[in-house]
């Protein structure tokens, strides 16, 4: 018997011994970082340039940027130009440079890991995200019948096999033009066009489209004295007359990053 127990006793250290390395070496996995991170704030004041870049050997820059737009890389699908983050004022108005190097070669998603992983260490960030019923609009065709305006058209090909300009969006001083767009992809560009609600898009339109709008936006500037008035229209009744497309005020889920608490870095 006393063999038997000290047999059982022996597999039963084995078996302890085996789980204790796996856990070690779950443990042990590094986590992926950024091996040198540099954070400059940057002083009030006008902001000149800046933007984010994603260079060849795992390097990161970001120049001018704010902590919102961090975020927005750090975490898929959030977006702060949509409204998706809640969280202290200061992250929508302090802005940093930041240089960091991975070390190595890195793909997009794993530079966002690293992204989170350094808002983490250096800005001690605690998020969770959240679905939430906010205010929205709903992008549907206005006529009854489905005709649509005379500046939307169905695009005649496949994006990019037609032609040689590219397809997107781009806006310029005489409109927003879109060639070989989705309505989606319309619905998401006029979204920071009304007060950063999400436009859903429930047109049933589907294939790809061109179009053109000419619009007053909401945040333009008065014209000098002695300007011509501007005539142009507000996106809401632009939509309508030029696309037949309207939006309808609703209420939709959206899912959002809720920052819980977050501290200004460091220098260095």
């Amino acid at each position: 018997m006393a063999t038997i127990k000290n047999a059982i006793g022996l597999v039963l250290i084995g078996c302890g011994l085996a789980a204790s390395a796996q856990s070690s070496g779950a443990q042990a996995q590094p986590k992926l970082s950024f091996d040198v991170v540099s954070i400059k704030p940057k002083p009030p004041g006008p902001v000149e340039g800046g933007g984010i870049r994603y260079l060849p050997g795992g390097r990161y820059t970001a120049s001018n940027v704010l902590v919102s737009q961090l975020l927005s890389g750090a975490y898929p699908g959030i977006r702060a130009a949509l409204g998706d983050i809640i969280g202290p004022d200061w992250i929508f108005s302090q802005r940093f440079d930041i240089l960091a190097n991975a070390g190595r070669e890195a793909t997009r998603e794993e530079m966002g890991i690293m992204m989170r992983s350094m808002l983490e260490d250096r800005f001690k960030l605690r998020a969770h995200m959240e679905r939430q019923t906010q205010p929205v609009f709903e992008l549907v065709v206005a006529r009854s019948d489905g005709v649509l305006g005379p500046d939307l058209k169905p695009h005649p090909d496949e994006c990019g096999r037609s032609g040689t300009t590219p397809c997107g969006v781009s806006a310029g001083r005489d409109g927003v033009r879109g060639i070989g767009v989705p309505i989606t992809r319309l619905a998401t560009f006029f979204t920071a066009s009304v007060d950063g609600r999400r436009i859903f898009d429930k047109t049933g339109l589907t294939g790809n489209y061109d179009f053109k709008l000419v619009f007053r936006p909401s945040g333009a500037p008065p014209r000098a004295a002695g300007a011509p008035p501007d005539d142009r229209p507000n996106l809401f009744t632009a939509l309508e007359e030029q696309l037949g497309l309207k939006l309808v005020a609703s209420r939709g889920v959206v899912d959002v990053l809720v920052v819980d608490s977050i501290d200004r870095p460091t220098e260095n």
